[in-house]
């Protein structure tokens, strides 16, 4: 079998770990190998822990078969995350995908009200878009999507995400917990960093452009708003709307009627 990743093993007596030792005895575990799987210089994909109940239960063979289990479990996750990639991430932004965002919107309500909090749906338009198709051409408009996600990426948290809804509409997720008071400098900070990008399009006859590109973006809060995954898209589109009047490029909240 070929394995792509490399894997460090290394084995320990728990009796030398002031740490580990008490819990330990209490579990008989004398002795556990680690193994980290990963490529080189990248953060690992997981750690096999293998425990045993002598001091020293493992031999160069031993270590070896588990380097090779941890081997074949990281080939397993790195195909796991390629056919995730393949299902869930749109392929000209690199965004995730609508399934992608249908799903994580109900996990992410169904968490928030487990654990009582607040989160919001945002939904981001680029303004104007068809005019850079029409002015430069397919694939600069294209070019202008890519730095939208490339801007909308840099402004959330590591934790959020940002979906391609369709066309040049995102809906960015801002997970719980999150405050309404975060989510108005999230959101405007969103809309500035994609104002201030120096864009720069090469249209149809070779000659290169520098553009403005700008977003407007609705927003819709759980639970304060809206309490289901098509009342606060419903909510949050409401919102985009009005954000979509003359002069655009700004951010509004959902409003109760």
């Amino acid at each position: 079998m070929r394995c792509d990743t490399i894997t460090t093993v290394e084995s320990a007596d728990t009796s030398r770990s002031e740490a580990v030792r008490a819990d330990a005895l209490r579990a008989g575990v004398r002795s556990f190998a680690l193994a980290a799987v990963g490529e080189p210089g990248e953060r690992p994909l997981g750690v096999l822990e293998v425990r045993g109940g002598d001091v020293e239960p493992f031999d160069a063979d031993t270590l070896a078969l588990v380097a090779l289990i941890a081997d074949c479990c990281g080939s397993a996750l790195e195909r796991a995350s390629r056919i995730e990639r393949l299902v869930f991430v749109d392929p000209l932004t690199g965004a995730y995908n609508r399934p992608y965002f249908d799903l994580q919107m109900r996990n992410e309500i169904a968490r928030a009200q487990r654990e009582n909090a607040s989160m919001a749906l945002c939904i981001v338009d680029i303004d104007d878009f068809k005019s850079f198709n029409s002015r430069f051409g397919f694939e600069a408009g294209n070019q202008v999507l890519v730095r939208t996600v490339q801007a909308l990426r840099r402004g959330v948290r590591p934790f959020d995400a940002v979906c391609r809804w369709g066309g040049e509409e995102f809906a960015v997720l801002l997970t719980p917990p999150v405050h309404v008071g975060d989510v108005r400098t999230i959101t405007e900070r969103l809309r500035s960093l994609v104002e201030r990008q120096d864009v720069q399009l090469e249209s149809l006859d070779g000659t290169t452009h520098h553009v403005a590109v700008t977003v407007s973006i609705g927003v819709a809060v759980y639970p304060d708003h809206e309490t289901t995954p098509a009342e606060l898209w419903r909510a949050a589109n409401q919102a985009l709307l009005v954000a979509k009047r003359p002069p655009k490029n700004q951010v509004v909240f959902y409003t109760k009627r």
